[in-house]
């Protein structure tokens, strides 16, 4: 996964935030949880990464933070 795209934002991520991240693959959802042990932005596109590891190609990421009241969206370039 190319995370190039969410490089350098300022959204900080604490252990105990609940956290929703989903992956979206032409326009369909294809993965999501929720978490409360993450403590980086990295660690939970890592995690939905593992969960569309056979996929290749443009998707959309969407991470939001319930405690700290954030989200962001934004394109990513999924490799093998």
């Amino acid at each position: 996964m190319n995370y190039s795209s969410l490089a350098g934002t300022a959204k900080s991520i604490a252990y105990g935030d609940r956290i929703y991240a989903r992956i979206s693959y032409q326009g369909q959802a294809c993965a999501d949880f929720f978490t409360e042990t993450a403590t980086t932005v990295s660690e939970v596109k890592r995690q939905l990464a593992a969960k569309v590891a056979p996929l290749r190609g443009l998707c959309k990421i969407y991470i939001r933070n319930h405690s700290r009241g954030w989200a962001i969206e934004s394109p990513c370039l999924l490799r093998s």
